[in-house]
């Protein structure tokens, strides 16, 4: 863990499913040529550590949101023949 302390803030259960996403992860990146999503799932994680590591911060965020009360209504399911087509790359 010297390469990442801040998984000692995450529970057990957490650092379970990060392990599983961060492997499953680094196996596919490569598959694809791109491995920018590794930093995404590293700062994504190193953000939920730090929200367990400071335990105001994450009361606050698991209290009800305020709202108006207004409901909104569900967007309707776009029909696939309705949207325009999409452009062929030349070549």
């Amino acid at each position: 863990m010297g390469a990442l302390p801040w998984i000692r803030f995450l529970p057990a259960s957490a650092v379970e499913e990060f392990t599983r996403e961060l492997g499953e992860t680094l196996e596919a990146c490569p598959t694809i040529g791109n491995m920018d999503r590794i930093a995404e799932v590293l700062a994504g994680w190193k953000a939920t550590a730090e929200i367990y590591a400071d335990p105001a911060l994450a009361n606050d965020l698991r209290r009800p949101l305020a709202g108006t009360g207004t409901r909104v209504p569900r967007p309707a399911v776009a029909n696939p023949s309705d949207r325009p087509p999409v452009p062929k790359e030349p070549g």
